[in-house]
């Protein structure tokens, strides 16, 4: 009886860690509050790509890639999704030391290892120079691709009597990894001119030229295993001696009209404005405006037949925003004044809907240049908004002379 006593003792302490480890191993051993107030230096293959934060909602902030639109939980593994909302890489191993947690995973598609170890500072991407295979004479090698772009073109547009040569990088290195160009806006299972890149990783090649229109440079992995999914876009035209911005956008407002450009509110409803009004209204600071017109928040002076030194005032309040366009060159610069509060009154460069740079006068009505380096967004698709929600004291923006510069 005694031994029958003991057994039974030692079977329910068996039958109590065993619960007990499985209570722990059924759950993440991370906590949310670790898991979404860390920064995390997040790599592939060793190879470290960009700091993140995985925010309340899904939303991972610091990095944009094609596999890591949004991230959650199942079961027990930390999962990231694509833009599509299928699962592209599971973590499922959380180890700590000295206080730091790293996470492993791999991708579900092609098997890459992924980690994330706990870090500290600003999120975003890691900006190294990639080794590279020789470029081919007169390539200039890329020091610092676009982020999710794999493949570009040697510059942004073509004339319909150039071949079209373009450079690729950081490919994943299969004998069928393949490159084609076809017309913007194709699905993604059409394709023109293409070609094996045969393993290699990094190399340029030569297209013949499709004739003038937009078009799109596109990367897939791995035919015929990797499918139709398009890994890299990037976007250039080829134009017959006709700019590739339009003149269904005015960016010097001197057609005398906002083509181009949608308002809401009230702030813009005299725009643009014509001759230097602060000057007519003896304000004793010039605008500094490029031709004939302009956009004077505060002004109303919409034609030369309207008497000089009129205003509406800093009262209104609105958004004023461009067409899409596709950014093709190294800068764009423009003429700012007016307000000074960066949180009321700014221009604001939308890429892909979101603003990523942005810029407000300085209390002055005098405008200055402001040049913004756009080249980590080149091929994007691009937007300029003004905007005034401020109806205090210096509650307007002055605008004029947009370039788009080499």
């Amino acid at each position: 009886m005694k031994n029958i006593k003991i057994t039974g003792i030692i079977l329910s302490a068996i039958i109590f860690l065993f619960s007990s480890l499985h209570a722990q191993i059924s759950y993440l051993p991370i906590t949310d509050f670790e898991l979404t107030d860390t920064v995390w230096e997040y790599q592939r293959d060793g190879i470290v790509l960009a700091k993140i934060r995985l925010k309340n909602g899904g939303k991972i902030d610091g990095y944009q890639g094609i596999d890591e639109a949004k991230w959650s939980i199942e079961d027990k593994d930390l999962v990231f999704y694509n833009t599509k909302g299928d699962v592209t890489i599971k973590f499922s191993s959380f180890d700590k030391k000295g206080g730091r947690w790293t996470i492993t995973g791999k991708s579900q598609t092609t098997g890459s290892s992924y980690v994330l170890k706990e870090s500290s500072g600003a999120v975003g991407p890691i900006k190294k120079a990639e080794k590279q295979d020789k470029p081919a004479q007169n390539i200039q090698p890329y020091i610092s691709a676009p982020l999710d772009v794999l493949a570009r073109t040697i510059k942004p547009s073509f004339s319909v009597n150039e071949p079209i040569t373009i450079e690729y990088f950081n490919l994943p290195g299969y004998n069928q990894d393949w490159i084609t160009i076809v017309s913007a806006g194709s699905p993604d299972n059409k394709y023109g001119e293409w070609f094996y890149t045969g393993g290699k990783k990094n190399g340029s090649y030569t297209f013949s030229n499709p004739g003038a229109g937009s078009y799109e440079l596109r990367v897939y992995f791995n035919w015929p295993d990797g499918g139709y999914r398009v890994m890299s876009r990037y976007l250039f035209t080829v134009t017959a001696h006709i700019s590739p911005y339009q003149s269904s956008i005015t960016w010097d407002f001197e057609t005398g009209d906002l083509r181009g450009w949608t308002t809401t509110g009230d702030a813009f409803s005299y725009q643009p404005t014509y001759g230097d009004n602060p000057t007519a209204r003896h304000r004793g600071q010039p605008s500094n405006h490029q031709g004939n017109y302009w956009i004077g928040g505060y002004e109303k002076r919409n034609s030369p037949y309207d008497p000089p030194g009129q205003i509406q005032g800093d009262g209104p309040q609105g958004t004023m925003t461009s067409k899409p366009f596709n950014i093709s060159t190294t800068y764009i610069s423009f003429l700012i004044g007016g307000g000074c509060d960066i949180k009321t009154v700014r221009a604001e460069l939308l890429v892909d809907g979101y603003p990523v740079m942005s810029a407000t006068g300085n209390c002055n009505e005098t405008m200055n240049r402001i040049r913004w380096n756009v080249s980590a967004y080149m091929g994007r698709t691009a937007q300029i908004r003004l905007i005034d929600h401020s109806s205090g004291g210096w509650g307007h923006i002055n605008f004029d002379d947009v370039k788009f510069e080499n």
